[in-house]
């Protein structure tokens, strides 16, 4: 919000919703509290039963802020994921692409997109990926807190996606404001990358040396279930905008040297 602010959006113009990794994991750590469950397994789409009521309330929380915005005349801004999509198309996913999450949290974020779209009003729903802030946990800082400690890292290497720089998701998302884009598009740096391929890359811009190897999912075990290929096409916003969007080793060397990604 801080940076569209920034941006010179009127802030009656905007009411902007944003869930991102860090606001999933509190809500689980919530969650585990409560059943005393553990985090790793409900993180990434076994929240089992509990898991399934956390997506009802989500979508109707999401569906309640969208009857809000359209009673107070705002703009609603919803952002998505990757999620949303099951990983098995062998090309880019389209805004028109259908849907098949295949985890409780992929599930959520598509009920929260249905709620956007079913309240009326004007809205514009944001489908990013494999997000990089300067604030809270990510894959990338992981990696580089992991080397500069001496770990052994083993990056699955046959999941690829989109890696995009959350000031480069802000600065998009408030450029199709301003030009008044509305509906679903999606939003994320260009080209695509496995983790292995990303976290070479983070460590070579870092200039550190770690112990890296790729492994495949299976190898790894994760209790996440994950697409396997999720790059997002984002053809149509940038036939939107009229440029392409930054591509992703240039945002990852904006953002790891203190640049404007």
């Amino acid at each position: 919000m801080a940076y569209l602010l920034e941006q010179g959006i009127p802030v009656d113009r905007i009411l902007l919703l944003t869930f991102t990794n860090k606001a999933a994991r509190e809500l689980i750590d919530r969650v585990q509290n409560l059943i005393g469950g553990d985090t790793a397994g409900l993180w990434g789409g076994t929240f089992h039963s509990v898991g399934h009521r956390v997506l009802r309330r989500y979508a109707a929380a999401v569906g309640y802020l969208s009857e809000a915005a359209d009673e107070v005349g705002a703009h609603l801004v919803h952002v998505s994921t990757d999620f949303v999509f099951d990983g098995c198309s062998e090309t880019p996913y389209r805004t028109d692409d259908e849907p098949r999450p295949l985890s409780v949290y992929g599930k959520s974020k598509l009920a929260g997109e249905e709620a956007v779209a079913g309240a009326g009003g004007q809205w514009t729903t944001v489908r990013s990926s494999w997000l990089l802030g300067a604030t809270g946990a990510n894959f990338v800082s992981t990696i580089l807190a992991r080397a500069r400690g001496g770990a052994p890292l083993r990056v699955v290497d046959d999941q690829r996606g989109s890696p995009t720089c959350a000031r480069d998701l802000a600065g998009t998302t408030a450029d199709l404001i301003d030009i008044g884009a509305t509906g679903l598009v999606h939003v994320a740096n260009g080209g695509t990358a496995t983790w292995y391929e990303l976290a070479r890359s983070a460590l070579e811009v870092a200039e550190l040396e770690a112990d890296l190897q790729p492994v495949s999912s299976e190898e790894w075990k994760a209790a996440a279930v994950r697409p396997r290929d999720s790059v997002l096409d984002v053809g149509e916003t940038e036939a939107l905008l009229g440029r392409s969007l930054a591509p992703w080793p240039e945002a990852l060397r904006a953002f790891l040297t203190g640049g404007a990604a």
